[in-house]
């Protein structure tokens, strides 16, 4: 009779912990399906974005110019037109600037100024979107944009051999700097979406003059080159 007892006890015991199992994993996979399962409604969706920026500006004179390692997030809206046609409205904080390096000659430094900009972006993306497998999808993004300048740093770093390095900061978008807080262009980008969660790459022309200065030797556009990570709602 004991011996019957513990047999039905280790049963008992194999038995419960098999079901906790079980519902560990069936949670699991439920919480799993749940990001990559793709929501086929044709309802508005929301999303938020968020990602790395290597921005750069462009110009006739441009050497010496180089990116730097920038980041940008916000938020964005599908709203479907047909089954694989969407408008993507969004709203983003991006930065934006350069490296620009030269050598001058008159105090005899390495002179590094580093734009650091971010400016509030509003695109308006044309979205097509092309079936790859049930859950997968290709996205094909391109329109227009416009950019307001928030705030950012300009730091310029001397380094003069035997007198070590030196640095000095101004505003962006101070009274007396050079950088206007106004940008427009165009964007385009390809991505992935598995379920709702999205992978992709950007690259934003910017179509302006974001210099004060008004002649060709200061004219400089922004162009940033973005990779993005995001997940819809």
């Amino acid at each position: 009779m004991k011996k019957t007892l513990i047999v039905l006890a280790v049963l008992l015991i194999n038995s419960i912990a098999g079901t906790q199992q079980a519902s560990a994993q069936i949670a699991g996979e439920s919480w799993l399906s749940s990001f990559t399962k793709r929501n086929d409604t044709q309802g508005v969706q929301f999303g938020v974005r968020a990602g790395l920026n290597f921005p750069t500006l462009n110009g006739e004179q441009d050497e010496g110019n180089s990116s730097y390692l920038g980041v940008h997030f916000g938020l964005i809206v599908d709203i479907p037109l047909s089954s694989n046609l969407y408008i993507q409205p969004g709203l983003y904080l991006e930065n934006k600037g350069c490296i620009y390096k030269y050598y001058d000659y008159e105090d005899g430094a390495n002179v590094s100024v580093r734009n650091g900009l971010a400016y509030i972006d509003i695109p308006v993306l044309l979205s097509y979107r092309i079936d790859l497998s049930d859950a997968l999808q290709l996205h094909l993004n391109a329109g227009p944009f416009v950019g307001f300048g928030v705030f950012g740093t300009i730091t310029y770093t001397w380094s003069m051999p035997g007198y070590g390095d030196e640095t000095d900061k101004d505003d962006a978008f101070g009274k007396d700097s050079s950088f206007s807080t106004f940008d427009t262009g165009l964007s385009l980008g390809a991505g992935l979406s598995f379920g709702k969660i999205y992978c992709g790459l950007k690259y934003d022309f910017g179509l302006v003059n974001i210099m004060k200065e008004d002649t060709d030797y200061y004219a400089r556009k922004t162009g940033t080159f973005g990779i993005t990570l995001g997940l819809n709602f």
